[in-house]
């Protein structure tokens, strides 16, 4: 996405802290890690390496925050873009296994992080609810408890009628669906610029308004190019996801992911009479539809809704929201006279493969990305993982660290896409 204002329409910014001006670096620098990209997995990577004794230096094109880590939805979700049974069926059990671990590690991470520097972003862990809008996308979940139950043995997480699930939302028509009180959720915004305040405070150098412009090999490290300024590291993190600049980064690390317009839209906050019946216990929800929604309450009382607007992220009028908007209403008919206050998108990174990537394009260049929308906590669990890479350690992750192929006619990404949406909101109509 270029330059844009989608963050400054975001509801997020409403009551994240203000931002803190990271100035742009100047002259040139030497450190040995540099980080490019001050998103969550760029900030992860940054704490983690500090906490090691690792000298480390994060650049960011615009400010911490700007792209998708301060767009979010701020939801942890506990659940694999691919769901664990059909993970067991290709992979076994015990890899289903670890990726549910990683996943309980990734909102612990969280957890960590927020308590470790103070962070005041609202992080609960109230819940997270999986909605079915067909049955046979209930027959799926029940299948995932079974195996929740059975494998994990996490007996917590319960099935849900069709009767539950609309008490827990305070609305919907879905057929059913599950809770997991594993799932929780922050301010996304708050998330970001809290992290980045605290690592500053604590004397890690991060830059804003500083693109990396060039990424050259030379003799015993690397040297990254700014407008103003050259970067000399022994270490290079790139933490850039669906932001990643083509032709930048060796190996066509770009072209590995397709980066999606993901959009969101806020109403006021809630007037009395709603306030209290909808989403009672603060939980998250997100459905089974192929274009899925998600649903969640702000800190000041708003409800948040997210979706697909414009898949290309190239339009961002009114009309872009309107489909957004009717799922709204359909869910929560009272919220038809509650006006909507504030719409924005942001980009997120589809892989191939639909697993989230970690990796190395050579000894001293490591990367983390393609998260498809479920990134809060996978993408600060991967900056803890950046960080062991960076420093000379092996990460065996399962399918997370195996290879990495490019998009096809990537070249054709934008019409692919389109195509791509329109069989899938097909499907949905269709309860396919």
């Amino acid at each position: 996405m270029a330059a844009d204002n989608q963050e400054s329409r975001s509801a997020w910014c409403e009551t994240a802290p203000e931002p803190q001006p990271f100035p742009e670096l100047a002259s040139d620098a030497r450190t040995g890690v540099l980080i490019v990209g001050a998103g969550y997995t760029g900030l992860s990577a940054a704490h983690h390496l500090a906490a090691r004794g690792v000298d480390c230096m994060v650049i960011e094109a615009h400010q911490p925050g700007w792209g998708a880590s301060g767009r979010n939805g701020g939801m942890l979700v506990p659940r694999p873009k691919k769901p664990l049974t059909a993970i067991e069926a290709h992979w076994g059990r015990d890899e289903a296994l670890r990726q549910r671990r990683l996943l309980h590690e990734a909102i612990e991470t969280v957890c960590e992080l927020v308590a470790d520097h103070g962070i005041d972003c609202d992080f609960a862990q109230d819940g997270y609810l999986a909605a079915a809008h067909t049955p046979k996308a209930l027959d799926a979940l029940a299948a995932e408890v079974r195996w929740l139950h059975q494998a994990a043995g996490e007996t917590e997480v319960q099935l849900l009628s069709r009767a539950e699930i609309s008490e827990e939302l305070g609305g919907g028509a879905y057929c059913g669906g599950y809770l997991d009180p594993l799932g929780a959720r922050v301010q996304p915004l708050a998330y970001a610029r809290g992290l980045a305040s605290s690592l500053a405070a604590r004397g890690v150098p991060i830059h804003g308004s500083t693109p990396a412009t060039r990424v050259r090999a030379i003799e015993g490290g690397i040297a990254i190019d700014t407008p103003r300024a050259t970067v000399t590291a022994d270490q290079l993190v790139i933490a850039t996801n669906g932001y990643t600049p083509p032709g930048l980064f060796p190996d066509g690390l770009a072209q590995r992911v397709v980066a999606v317009s993901s959009s969101a839209i806020a109403t006021a906050p809630l007037p009395r009479n709603l306030a209290g019946r909808i989403l009672p216990r603060g939980r998250t929800m997100s459905d089974t539809k192929h274009l899925l929604n998600w649903v969640r309450l702000s800190p000041d009382n708003r409800i948040v809704f997210g979706g697909r607007g414009d898949i290309t992220g190239r339009r961002a009028d009114a009309a872009s929201y309107k489909g957004i908007e009717d799922a709204l209403h359909a869910l929560y008919p009272d919220l038809a006279d509650v006006p909507v206050t504030h719409r924005w998108s942001g980009l997120v990174a589809v892989t191939r493969d639909h697993w989230h990537h970690l990796g190395s394009l050579s000894p001293r260049i490591h990367f983390a990305m393609g998260y498809g929308g479920r990134g809060v906590a996978m993408s600060t669990l991967m900056g803890r993982y950046l960080a062991r890479l960076a420093v000379g350690e092996a990460c065996d992750l399962g399918p997370v660290t195996a290879a990495f192929p490019p998009v096809p006619f990537h070249a054709l990404r934008i019409p692919g896409m389109k195509l791509t949406a329109a069989w899938y909101q097909a499907k949905d109509r269709l309860g396919l």
